[in-house]
């Protein structure tokens, strides 16, 4: 009962910035919130990290903040390819060549945002603080998500090569029939 408000959203019950952009809003408002009081984040900084406040310059804060968007922006396509797998699955797309063809699209789009926060999070470091960058071990972009994400995505990768198997039996049983 608790599931069918959110599929009439997903299928179009919705108004359309309702249905494609609440979580896309919510995460931006959060790195906005984050990165807004520069104050705060050097506080952060130096409670974390044993950084000077001093050491931290505004542009390469700014820049910082740009490459954080712009991951973002990854994150964001992401969920709108998300979306439309999910949209067309409601609508009684499930085990087509064009199903598995978005979840396939989706895993690897995944594989690559994940490879883009890992790539991302040292270039954020660097832009802070050729001091901070130093201090931080070799593995500092690697998170402990990274890992779960990856297995997330081969599960989606498995799962959009054995529905496109399905996809391609079931259209040949339709010849047959």
């Amino acid at each position: 009962m608790h599931l069918a408000p959110c599929a009439e959203i997903l299928k179009g019950g919705a108004a359309p910035w309702l249905r494609r952009g609440v979580w896309i809003l919510w995460t931006l408002g959060l790195l906005l919130y984050y990165w807004s009081d520069r104050a705060a984040f050097v506080a952060r900084l130096a409670r974390n990290y044993a950084l000077d406040g001093e050491a931290l310059s505004l542009p390469g804060y700014w820049a910082a903040v740009a490459v954080t968007l712009a991951d973002w922006f990854v994150a964001a396509g992401l969920v709108w390819m998300v979306w439309r797998l999910t949209r067309g699955q409601l609508a009684g797309e499930v085990i087509t060549a064009g199903a598995a063809k978005r979840l396939k699209a989706v895993a690897y789009a995944r594989f690559a945002a994940t490879g883009v926060d890992i790539l991302v999070r040292p270039i954020v470091y660097a832009r802070l603080s050729p001091s901070l960058f130093g201090k931080l071990p070799p593995v500092a972009g690697l998170h402990p998500s990274d890992l779960l994400y990856a297995i997330i995505c081969s599960f989606r990768l498995g799962l959009a090569v054995i529905l496109g198997a399905a996809a391609e039996i079931a259209d040949d049983q339709t010849r047959f029939v």
